[in-house]
């Protein structure tokens, strides 16, 4: 499994930790990098109204069924043990 969290440096704490070893909790090693995040309008700053109406847009398409993928990790697994 791999994610990738942006953050403030001031976010990075102890819950923060222990998010991540919850996370990969079935996972006995990890491999972290950090890197300064390049913006790529995840750092934008949106004021109250932009955010509500970005969540509601991404909420409708979840409803709707729009722009997803759903792959169970099984067939991920097929996947790249087929092609590698």
């Amino acid at each position: 499994m791999e994610t990738t969290f942006v953050l403030k440096k001031d976010e990075l704490d102890n819950d923060f930790i222990k998010n991540i070893k919850s996370l990969f909790k079935k996972t006995e090693h990890l491999q972290i990098t950090v890197s300064t995040a390049e913006d790529f309008e995840l750092l934008q700053t949106e004021s109250p109204k932009q955010y509500i109406s970005r969540l509601e847009k991404c909420m409708s398409e979840i409803k709707l069924k729009k722009k997803q993928v759903v792959i169970s990790e099984e067939k991920i697994n097929e996947l790249l043990l087929n092609n590698f």
